[in-house]
């Protein structure tokens, strides 16, 4: 379980200075970092603008709806003044 972890290795250096050690891009290279917040910049960006797609049906939708009844109720109205 996790308290038979031996944890005594995480406090020791090993590595840090190695030249040897090959790092992951994501760690190592600033484009890679750069175009990874970029992506998630971009993944960002895609769900508002299906957020905003879908309020803007939700919206048309309403208006169609209130439209129809102003109209009803002009029809109605008209006819009870003629």
């Amino acid at each position: 379980g996790i308290f038979q972890l031996d944890i005594d290795e995480i406090w020791q250096d090993i590595g840090l200075e190695d030249e040897t050690v090959d790092p992951p891009q994501w760690l190592a290279d600033e484009n890679v970092r750069q175009g990874i917040h970029l992506l998630l910049n971009l993944d960002c960006c895609m769900k508002e603008e299906d957020r905003l797609r879908h309020e803007h049906c939700v919206m048309q939708e309403c208006m169609i709806m209130k439209w129809t009844a102003l109209q009803m109720a002009q029809e109605v109205t008209s006819k009870l003044l003629a």
